[in-house]
């Protein structure tokens, strides 16, 4: 149970919860083993819902074919599928709706195909109407860097970081001030290097 998604004023870890029950459902249709083949895509917001655990658990022996289309059934894929000669030998052909996924406990994303064109109008629309309104960005983030300037030791391998309340210091800092942010911050970074002395 993700703690992180009940504690709002809606408990989002209902959503969470129906949506493991809606892909377990699938996975318990599927007699035997499973090989799940993801799109890339899919990978971070299936993540969200069912951890590897959840998925572990269904595995066993024999091999059947399954497929289960997200967000919706594809015709074109289904057609796809038919010429190349291998849409009869799928078992169950179902489709998973992933329209609402829970990121924090009032925080959800709404997953539809549309989604970035009405976000670009709504943000066309707010510059039209709040033309005067000005943004600095952090000059030692975002700067253009001198040349020959040596830059900062920075890790090899990039690091995924799940923020949400699950997370103690995101939820400490999530609804601060930008301004308290580096006093809350600093606090805490003292009392990591005083247990390391």
């Amino acid at each position: 149970m993700a703690a992180h998604l009940s504690y709002g004023r809606v408990n989002l870890n209902i959503l969470r919860e129906a949506a493991r029950r809606e892909l377990r459902e699938f996975l318990d249709k599927c007699a035997g083993s499973k090989a799940i083949v993801w799109d890339e895509y899919l990978t971070g917001p299936f993540g969200l819902i069912a951890q590897y655990s959840l998925l572990k658990d269904k595995m066993h022996s024999p091999r059947d074919f399954h497929v289960l289309f997200v967000p919706r059934r594809s015709l074109l894929c289904e057609q796809r599928l038919k010429e190349q000669g291998v849409l009869a030998s799928f078992i169950n052909i179902d489709e998973y709706i992933l329209d609402l996924i829970p990121y924090d406990g009032d925080l959800l994303s709404m997953e539809y195909e549309s989604a970035f064109r009405h976000v670009a109008n709504m943000m066309l629309r707010m510059k039209r109407e709040f033309a005067g309104s000005y943004v600095k960005l952090p000059p030692e983030k975002f700067a253009q860097k001198k040349p020959g300037e040596a830059s900062k030791d920075l890790p090899t391998e990039p690091k995924k970081l799940q923020l949400n309340s699950a997370e103690e210091l995101y939820a400490e800092i999530r609804d601060k001030n930008f301004n308290a942010v580096g006093a809350a911050l600093s606090k805490k970074a003292k009392i990591i290097s005083a247990a390391f002395e």
